[in-house]
């Protein structure tokens, strides 16, 4: 897990190397042990177009799929964007 890609300077695994896995449940544990109520609600912009809003839509299934984040999105103009 790195936004820099493999075989670029800065690349690193160390996310990764501390959690191989998902650990959906200990994650809630966490959240309320510091006492954040669940779901946690996310506002995600992002880049008007198809790709995006597929990209978009696809993160917000992974983000909701257990339950931990409600995530509210809004398409974005380019302009507005940058």
């Amino acid at each position: 897990y790195s936004l820099i890609p493999t075989g670029y300077i800065g690349h690193s695994t160390s996310f990764f190397d501390a959690y191989p896995t998902s650990d959906p449940k200990r994650a809630k544990q966490l959240l309320q042990q510091a006492g954040v109520e669940t779901p946690v609600p996310v506002d995600f912009a992002y880049r008007e177009g198809d790709m995006y809003t597929k990209e978009t839509a696809e993160l917000r299934r992974q983000l909701e799929k257990d339950g931990l984040f409600k995530v509210s999105v809004k398409a974005v103009e380019w302009t507005r964007y940058q």
